[in-house]
């Protein structure tokens, strides 16, 4: 079976994750499309991105893009974000979860966005109370990938 050729950024971001922020490229599922985005397979959810723009309704100007987890079962089987949380909750791997989630937002965002806009990220609210170090490892994520905090807007979710 051939090996797969790795790009030289795709290898660099593989170390990166893995030294700095505790994610491996490989455990995480996390790939890189032909188009440049990334997806990610992680306990057995398959994780896109999509993008909704945030526009200032009084003078339509955009501030930025909202970014929505699309989950799905086995490639075909479209999921809920709220379900694909609680899975990844009641399996005992919650915090890694939401890290994979917003890295693969920030990796898509920077692909498809570069220097336009705010990002807004989604965060499970048990994350807040739950663990001391998730903010600075997310800060780590955003340095590696050249957003800075200033750009990113975290948005609690009620109600999970």
């Amino acid at each position: 079976m051939a090996q797969q050729q790795i790009a030289p950024h795709v290898e660099q971001l593989r170390l990166q994750l893995k030294e700095s922020l505790l994610l491996d490229f490989d455990e995480y599922g996390l790939a890189e499309q032909f188009t440049g985005e990334f997806n990610s397979t992680f306990i057995g959810v398959r994780l896109n991105t999509a993008f909704q723009p945030i526009y200032d309704s009084e003078a339509g100007d955009l501030y930025g893009h909202e970014a929505l987890l699309r989950p799905s079962l086995g490639n075909e089987l479209a999921s809920t974000p709220e379900f694909a949380f609680t899975y990844a909750e009641q399996a005992g791997k919650l915090v890694e979860f939401d890290r994979v989630s917003r890295t693969l937002h920030v990796l898509n965002f920077r692909q498809i966005y570069a220097e336009n806009g705010l990002l807004f990220l989604n965060v499970h609210p048990k994350l807040l109370i739950s663990v001391n170090a998730h903010g600075k490892v997310f800060e780590r994520i955003l340095h590696a990938n050249s957003v800075p905090t200033s750009r990113v807007v975290i948005e609690i979710q009620e109600g999970l």
